[in-house]
């Protein structure tokens, strides 16, 4: 895409990563008008973070200035007027004007180059941040007493650091800050800590609770 091009904003509670899935049951009809409009041109549209305000309902929410495009893949039309879709994060773009001459928001915006992965980042972070998945899929196995079984994570090195940012038990504001990164550098090692943490902290709620399923001990 070129740069400073219009794109509709539907602003949540969620941020999106490039190359991540996104999943809407659209009932509003501002957003149904809009989303329809996308459908009938084959065209993006724009998910942003919510920094006041709310999703549904009221005036339109102030919002974070970058954001991730999206593509829809799959879309259905409910008996009760609802659209479900699925949609994927195609590339980022930072907000150069917002408008709201319609009822759904818009903006001029600047689509940015993708992140490009560097091998002496790769070969740095790359085997701790996959290790670290392999070891937190494992834990929140255990802890749900099901079967772990290894799936195939992406091989792109910015892909799975922005899957890994996806899923990430952090504050939105921290994913939108990841988000907002330009180095592939500082994002993969600020991902690395923050799943570090992540993975350290589940660690602990599995040992607690093994240890309270052990009973107490007395000493004869």
């Amino acid at each position: 895409m070129n740069t400073d091009q219009p794109l509709k904003l539907f602003p949540l509670n969620k941020v999106l990563f490039p190359g991540m899935p996104l999943y809407l049951n659209i009932f509003e009809e501002r957003y149904k008008q809009m989303i329809n409009e996308c459908i009938e041109t084959d065209a993006p549209f724009g998910v942003i973070l919510i920094k006041n305000g709310t999703e549904a309902g009221g005036p339109l929410a102030q919002t974070f200035e970058t954001g991730c495009a999206a593509k829809i893949a799959f879309f259905e039309y409910q008996d009760d007027g609802r659209i479900r879709l699925i949609a994927f994060g195609t590339e980022k773009f930072t907000v150069t004007q917002f408008s709201q001459k319609k009822d759904y928001l818009t903006a001029h915006v600047h689509f940015e180059m993708p992140i490009q992965s560097e091998y002496k980042t790769i070969e740095k972070y790359d085997h701790k941040l996959r290790d670290l998945l392999k070891k937190y899929m494992t834990l929140l196995a255990d802890l749900q007493k099901i079967e772990f079984f290894p799936i195939d994570f992406p091989e792109d090195p910015v892909q799975m650091t922005y899957f890994i940012a996806n899923i990430l038990s952090v504050p939105l504001t921290t994913k939108q800050n990841l988000l907002n990164l330009t180095k592939f550098e500082q994002l993969i090692a600020k991902v690395t800590d923050l799943f570090d943490d992540e993975c350290r902290i589940l660690k602990m709620k599995f040992d607690s609770i093994n240890n309270a399923n052990m009973g107490p001990f007395f000493l004869n």
